[in-house]
């Protein structure tokens, strides 16, 4: 089956190289005023390498998933064997990929990688991929030149505008997934002050629940209540991302303003963890639900593993406790609380997961 080139043509138009380059060179100097604009083949740079990192793990994974049959380390295209530069081998086909050597054009792009391609998927299927794997590349680009700017940044000994800490020093993200860095639903100038790597500026703003709508752990109440006070009585004041935010009044239409309800509070800043929609405010770690789409899943909050969490991370603390061998440089980080939508009210169901909360404790 030819792969349906229709999907590249229009997503072309705001995830190709030309886009990324005229919006980086506007949007970065925004972003981090008074710092030195990357030069243009820093930008080059970004965009090569993330495009040759997305297409590299794009053959590992299908290959390494039995997805194509490959023959002595190649991938089986149309116009006959292709391998994949390789830095060092791994276990389990977790192999280091070489980006600077020297490569056919099909392994300079995931779109060119899949046109080569024969993997017998629908049209459709083929344009969601395409879609998701150029979104990836674009936002892997975004990063590679922010990383580049912070480098540059801290060797001209001025300061950076944004966290230091270890999670929003990565790059990549996820080691090895092709969608690493795919960010549907997300607006380009959101993920500059919102994602890990870039300025993580994250936002925590307050809604409240109508009490038949909401179900929390027992321990949320005195926790949100630290976060944004007391709620009156009737209603459960949750935490939610900036990001959610703003798209609650179309995500829950038929809840908005009843039994889902804005607060007139101050939002409280927080910095975005290496997931983004996982926030740290003081010692706690936070996570939110997201109405976006990442390494090939929406990031909600399911009711499921916010309700499962404090209790299996009790009983989990009481086994370490209990068996010293069991607990042996095991650390466990700790999810004392959880509140959201109860997918059993009326007419929820699955959007429940559109607004929920889960508490961690910081492990340092």
């Amino acid at each position: 089956m030819t792969p349906d080139r229709s999907h590249s043509k229009t997503h072309a138009v705001t995830r190709d190289e030309p886009r990324f380059l005229a919006w980086a060179a506007a949007a970065f100097p925004l972003a981090f005023p008074g710092l030195a604009p990357l030069p243009r083949p820093a930008l080059r740079a970004a965009w090569t390498l993330a495009a040759r990192d997305i297409t590299a793990r794009l053959a590992l994974a299908l290959a390494r998933e039995d997805l194509v049959a490959c023959h002595d380390d190649a991938l089986p295209t149309r116009s006959g064997p292709l391998t994949l530069p390789l830095r060092r081998r791994g276990p389990f086909g977790l192999h280091l990929p070489d980006l600077d050597a020297p490569r056919p054009a099909a392994l300079e792009h995931p779109h060119a990688l899949l046109a080569a391609l024969e993997l017998g998927l629908p049209p459709t299927t083929l344009t969601r991929l395409a879609h998701e794997l150029a979104d990836s590349v674009f936002h892997l680009a975004v990063a590679r030149a922010i990383a580049e700017l912070r480098t540059r940044t801290r060797l001209a000994a001025l300061p950076w505008p944004a966290p230091h800490d270890p999670e929003n020093l990565v790059i990549t993200g996820h080691p090895w997934h092709p969608m690493c860095k795919t960010r549907l639903g997300l607006h380009l100038h959101e993920v500059l002050r919102f994602a890990p790597e870039a300025l993580a500026a994250a936002e925590l703003h307050a809604v409240e629940l109508a009490l038949p709508l909401a179900w929390a752990s027992p321990d949320f109440l005195d926790m949100s209540r630290e976060l944004f006070g007391r709620a009156p009585p009737g209603w459960l004041r949750v935490p939610v991302h900036a990001l959610q935010r703003r798209r609650l009044p179309r995500l829950l239409a038929g809840w908005w303003g009843q039994g889902v309800r804005p607060v007139a509070v101050d939002p409280r800043p927080a910095r975005a963890l290496l997931s983004l929609r996982t926030v740290a405010l003081a010692d706690l770690h936070i996570k939110l639900s997201a109405d976006l789409h990442t390494t090939s899943a929406r990031r909600q909050v399911s009711p499921m593993s916010a309700q499962n969490g404090p209790e299996l991370g009790a009983l989990l603390a009481r086994i370490a406790v209990a068996d010293p061998q069991t607990g042996r440089g095991l650390q466990l980080q700790a999810e004392p609380a959880a509140a959201g939508l109860d997918p059993a009210a009326p007419g929820l169901g699955p959007l429940a997961g559109q607004l929920g909360v889960i508490l961690r404790r910081d492990l340092e």
